[in-house]
Order: structure tokens, then sequence, then C-alpha cells
């Protein structure tokens, strides 16, 4: 653990890593420090890249597979890098900024040295960081009226919906993380509950002409497929297919075009690409008085913001420890 002011830390970090050898994770707080400090290395001749849940999936992946490969030794990420990472040779992990807990703590630093080699961990503590993990966690916490507000918008939705995260995080202005801790506790509340995850639209290239493709059915599924096909909105290059309007506009059923569009994929005649993931719901029971319903997730909320407070608390106390 090194106290250091915010100025410093760069620099420290950048000795650090120039004095030793082998892979090494940096954790940050913000997707933007993630690209900073990883822009900061580079420029002094350290193979790094950065990662974050708000890099295009070709880029986590890319990163990921060129530090599992050990073509990039160093990885400046926030907590989304970590879940499912198995290198047993990492030599070092720094926590350029506070972690939000002890235990995220301990679990980022336990991936170092899993090979029983030498490694090193070590916390560049600065107190400036507070203040954005503190706002982190009260902006987790809704106000009584935004909780009021979610309840009636969703319960509004009908006994059987599909939702956005996104979506429901843009129109009840909260933040996504918070959306879907808001669905929890309503589906621990036995208000709602979970049904299938889907994909809401495809894009489609056809690997074969459509009517080759098509040759090996019978009339009745040819006819259905040159219906689905004929609903798809045409690009240069891919077909894209917004699964409820296709099933509005040909009045097939949406599950079964989607397992159509699946099926073609598997047989080798078509590439799909899939966006729009959207969470079903079904109502299970009334949920009475929504006033009273408000109350209790909000009395949820803030039961975890103070846990949240107290275990960030716990960072600091161990980070003010002499020696």
């Amino acid at each position: 653990m090194t106290p250091l002011a915010a100025i410093d830390r760069k620099r420290h970090l950048l000795e650090r890593l120039r004095t030793s050898d082998g892979a090494a994770v940096v954790y940050v707080t913000l997707q933007h420090t993630a690209e900073d400090v990883a822009t900061f290395l580079q420029k002094n001749g350290l193979a790094a890249q950065a990662y974050h849940a708000g890099l295009p999936d070709e880029f986590r992946a890319a990163a990921q597979e060129g530090f599992m490969a050990g073509k990039t030794r160093i990885i400046v990420a926030t907590i989304a890098f970590g879940m499912g990472i198995d290198k047993s040779n990492i030599r070092a992990v720094y926590h350029y900024n506070l972690p939000k807990s002890l235990e995220n703590y301990t679990q980022e630093t336990g991936r170092a040295g899993r090979d029983g080699q030498l490694s090193s961990c070590e916390l560049l503590a600065c107190g400036d960081d507070l203040v954005t993990l503190e706002n982190f966690i009260h902006g987790d916490t809704p106000s009584p009226a935004a909780t009021r507000h979610f309840i009636d918008h969703v319960l509004r939705l009908g006994n059987e919906f599909d939702l956005s995260t996104y979506e429901l995080s843009t129109v009840n202005d909260i933040r996504p993380l918070v959306v879907e801790t808001m669905l929890t506790y309503l589906e621990l509340e036995g208000v709602i509950e979970a049904t299938r995850k889907f994909w809401s639209s495809y894009q489609v290239r056809l690997l074969r002409d459509l009517e080759k493709v098509l040759a090996g059915y019978d009339a009745r599924r040819k006819t259905y497929l040159r219906k689905i096909f004929a609903a798809g909105k045409k690009g240069r290059s891919w077909l894209t297919f917004d699964i409820a309007e296709v099933a509005r506009v040909t009045g097939e059923d949406g599950q079964r075009i989607t397992a159509a569009l699946l099926y073609l994929e598997e047989a080798g005649d078509l590439a799909l690409k899939k966006s729009g993931i959207r969470q079903g719901y079904r109502v299970k029971k009334d949920p009475g008085d929504l006033r009273e319903l408000a109350e209790r997730l909000d009395a949820q909320f803030r039961k975890r913001e103070a846990a949240d407070l107290s275990r960030l608390r716990q960072v600091v106390e161990l980070a003010e420890q002499p020696g």
C-alpha cells in the first residue's frame, strides 16, 4: 500500500511496471481512466491495453485474447475485467484507484500468482478517490419519487411483458444497474417473475442465394420463409429483422421466426448478428398498495446504500493503517 497524491500516481505506476517483468493487471474505477492510463503507458513504451464495459465487444475480446496469449503485457481495466479469466502467471495487480470494498480488493488481488510464483500487489491509495466512489453509491440509490414512478411504469406494461434494461433506464432516467436491482426487488416481493430472455433484432447475411436455400424445403415452408425474408429491412449486405415488427407485418409468431433464422444459421445458410436483448416477465400477484410497495423498495435501497458506505469505510481504514 502506497499513499500518493493523484498527480503522482501515473509516474509511480510507470516506474513499478518498468522495473518488473511479467503480466500485470491495473484496476481503475472509471472507464475513461482505463483509457487514459493505458494510453500513458503505451506512450512510454509499454504494451498496455484498456478494458472496460463501454468498449465494443470486439475490442474487449481482442484485449483479453492478447493478454491471455502474452502479446499484451498489461491490462488497465475496470471491474468488468476478471470474471472467468484464468491466467495463472499474472505477476502483479495494481489498484490505481481505491476499491469499493475489501471483498473486491481481495478478489482482484487474488488473481496474482496463481501459479505459486512470487507476485506483487499494490494499492496506490489516494483520498481523492472517495468522492467518486461515494457518488457511485449515492447514484445507485434512487429517490422515493423515482422508485414510485418506476413501479407505476412497469406495472402498466400488462400481465405479460418484456423490456430492455437500457430503454427502461432511459425512460425513467435511472442507471441500468439500478433498473436491474429494482426488478430484482419486485421479484423478491413476489410481484413479478422473469420468463424468457431473447434478442429482439437480428441482422442476416445470406451465404447462398435465397432460392438455393429454399430448394430443400417443401412448398409450405418455402412460402413461409419467402414471407419472412420479404419483411426484412434491406441494407447493403445485411437484412435487418426487428422480430416484433416482422411478426406484426407477417402475422407470424415471433418465436417461430427466431427459430427459423437460428435453424438456417445452424444449417450454414446464413450469418447472424444479434442485438437488443430483452427480458420477459409476468405479474405473479396483485401488488396491493403501490405506495407501500414503493416504501418497502426504498427502504431496501437505503439499507444497501448504508452497507456499501460501510464497506467503503473499511477500505479507507485499511489504507490509513500505518506500515
